[in-house]
């Protein structure tokens, strides 16, 4: 799903405010059909940490969110961690997953 269009779905769901981390979470988490504490927490299966990397992307793509930020909203992760999955997103996103 293209930055446009996710935006384009958040403001679709009854909110005219800029995404929170909160909400893109619990969007992917739909998406995918997990929990949101799954996504959140430290799961390491394939779908759990595909799907993370996914919302941590999009939180990214908003411009509204520092590494660290995004970090504290998935449990504390460190900024670098953030930057990994950030690259792992894009990877991911460019092979259609």
């Amino acid at each position: 799903m293209s930055r446009a269009r996710f935006l384009a779905a958040l403001t679709r769901i009854g909110t005219s405010q800029p995404p929170t981390i909160k909400r893109i979470i619990a969007k992917v988490a739909t998406e995918r059909g997990l929990p949101t504490a799954h996504i959140i927490g430290r799961m390491r299966d394939q779908k759990v940490t595909f799907a993370r990397h996914e919302a941590v992307l999009r939180a990214h793509e908003t411009g509204r969110y520092s590494a660290t930020q995004i970090g504290m909203a998935f449990a504390g992760r460190d900024h670098t961690t953030i930057l990994n999955s950030i690259k792992r997103g894009r990877e991911l996103r460019q092979k259609g997953i």
